[in-house]
């Protein structure tokens, strides 16, 4: 008797994260693909600066890329209100870029050089999340 129930829960919930995403929804999804790249561009500059030890970095860098590459399908997934289809699209491929920059450094947590490239996409790309924030 308890299956159904489950079942049913369970179908709510993933319907639940695939309607439709409001502006203020938008701008909370931009805010973290914006932390994550904060974040992100920080642990990259401890690399650029070796005070930052290569086991923890590729760690980290692999749980902020996966966190990035979620935000990017939660709202690829979801259907934008009118008038907010580009600030999604923009949303995602810097979710994307974030997540990218964030393998590279996970990939070669000890280059500092690879670091620096990497710390001024991360740089970048918070730039770009709070544009979409700021866009109203």
């Amino acid at each position: 008797m308890r299956r159904p129930c489950v079942l049913a829960a369970s179908c709510v919930l993933l319907l639940a994260g695939c309607g439709d995403t409001s502006r203020d929804e938008l701008e909370r999804r931009a805010g973290a693909v914006q932390a994550l790249a904060v974040e992100g561009r920080i642990l990259a500059d401890g690399v650029v600066r070796d005070r930052t030890r290569s086991l923890f970095v590729r760690v980290h860098a692999r749980d902020l890329a996966e966190r990035a590459q979620h935000e990017a399908e939660k709202v690829a997934d979801a259907t934008p209100e009118p008038g907010l289809e580009t600030a999604r699209d923009r949303t995602v491929a810097i979710a994307g870029r974030v997540a990218g920059a964030l393998s590279a450094l996970q990939t070669r947590p000890g280059a500092r050089a690879g670091a620096r490239v990497v710390r001024d996409r991360l740089q970048e790309a918070a730039d770009q999340a709070a544009e979409v924030i700021a866009r109203r």
